[in-house]
């Protein structure tokens, strides 16, 4: 709130508290023509029995601006407003406390919520039945998002398995049993399954379109293909590629072998544009990219889509080759106009936020874009003065996490060729 607006709002508080009419204020603010949000009563329990402790910008447990943004808070009150409150989602609470807590660290704070749940005796029914139901929701999707982090780590196994969450019964059989299940599984299936091909051997006659794959670059006729066809296929690859990254290494920066992996091997779609236009650069070959492109942002893989541009936009803003742009059609000038409009780097890349932001599900973002946000907020301290959050840290870490886990989470559905899958592969080799 603005300051003059919380000024009042906390002189109608407290009057309202002093005076033990708390239920006068929820009339004030929802009123009978407007639907009540689920967690009101939650609210207004939480304002009335801090009305202190809230309304005091230098509390010592969190600090307001002037104006009332939020500049930091103590772990403590971090932890609690997100579980009580219910004010963000399961996987963004998560992934807030994860952002300044070790896989330890978490564990303890289920537990504590454990033992209170399983001890506490003056806890209503409603209450506990509430908070039952979000901290099985909490430690499901922990387990979901942190697995492969979990697995590795045999001292937070033995204390998850030894621990109240185990040994009582606040949390149901069904999902310990599925926990313990996703916990102890070692194998891990590779989505990227199709494997590539000696280099000798590749040379094979497609079903479609007449591709052929040659031995080498100067033999490739992709873009016999519908370019729309080609760009589903990318998306589909990308996507797979992109279900091996480990969710962990968004966070821990020092060791990211797989989110390496995947920067090293989706490389290969640069290099293919580069090597095609180079043994082939003319404005049928130029068209094909700037179609593939286009369609590749068109339906949400923004990724792919910028990777093929960067080829584009140097091979268009080289001299020599003004009269291969010259000579393609004006509705496939327009749509490189759109693609150079959309990935400007002018005002920070604001064209690309905003389309991203305003593109539904499922989509992809620009991976180089969002590690060098999250590199710069790593830089950031995460504590300010005495064991106070930085919550502008973490809520840029945040943001960028949780862009990068609704790409993971929400998938395409485009059906795939395996013989462009394969040849996807392959390519991949063949540019090593």
């Amino acid at each position: 709130m603005e300051k003059t607006h919380r000024d009042l709002f906390k002189v109608i508080v407290t009057e309202l508290f002093q005076i033990h009419r708390r239920s006068q204020l929820y009339k004030v603010l929802f009123p009978s023509s407007i639907k009540t949000p689920l967690n009101t009563r939650k609210f207004l329990h939480t304002l009335f029995e801090n009305v202190i402790f809230i309304f005091n910008n230098e509390s010592g447990e969190i600090k307001f601006t002037e104006n009332g943004n939020l500049i930091s808070i103590s772990p403590f009150w971090h932890w609690n407003f997100a579980l009580d409150l219910h004010e963000v989602s399961i996987s963004r609470f998560i992934i807030e406390c994860i952002s300044y807590m070790t896989l330890d660290d978490f564990l303890n704070k289920l537990i504590d919520v454990c033992k209170d749940l399983n001890e506490n005796m003056y806890m209503s029914e409603s209450q506990r039945k509430t908070r039952v139901l979000r901290l099985q929701s909490i430690i499901v999707s922990w387990v979901n998002l942190m697995k492969d982090e979990i697995i590795t780590n045999n001292s937070v196994i033995e204390k998850l398995l030894n621990s109240c969450l185990f040994k009582t019964d606040v949390i149901s059989e069904n999902i310990l049993k599925n926990i313990k299940k996703e916990i102890q599984s070692t194998h891990v299936i590779d989505p990227v399954c199709f494997q590539s091909q000696p280099i000798k051997k590749f040379n094979c006659r497609l079903k479609i379109d007449k591709i052929y794959c040659g031995k080498g670059i100067k033999k490739v006729r992709i873009y016999k293909i519908k370019s729309t066809i080609v760009a589903k296929q990318i998306i589909m690859f990308n996507q797979r590629l992109w279900n091996t990254v480990h969710f962990s290494e968004f966070f821990y920066s020092k060791k990211t072998p797989t989110l390496d992996n995947y920067i090293n091997k989706i490389q290969f779609i640069e290099k293919l544009t580069k090597a095609s236009l180079e043994y082939d650069p003319s404005s049928k070959m130029l068209n094909f990219y700037i179609k593939v492109s286009y369609h590749c942002m068109f339906l949400g893989d923004f990724n792919s889509s910028c990777l093929i541009y960067s080829i584009l936009s140097i091979f268009c803003s080289d001299v020599r080759n003004k009269k291969i742009f010259n000579e393609l059609k004006s509705k496939t000038k327009r749509k490189y106009r759109s693609l150079e409009n959309v990935y400007s780097i002018s005002m920070q890349h604001a064209n690309y936020r905003n389309a991203y932001a305003d593109h539904p599900d499922p989509k992809i973002p620009v991976l180089a874009l969002l590690l060098g946000e999250n590199i710069r907020s790593d830089m950031m301290e995460t504590y300010i003065q005495s064991n106070q959050l930085n919550v502008l840290k973490i809520r840029k870490v945040s943001d960028v996490v949780d862009m990068l886990y609704n790409a993971k989470e929400i998938s395409f559905v485009f059906s795939e060729i395996p013989e462009v899958m394969q040849y996807f592969q392959n390519l991949i080799a063949f540019f090593k």
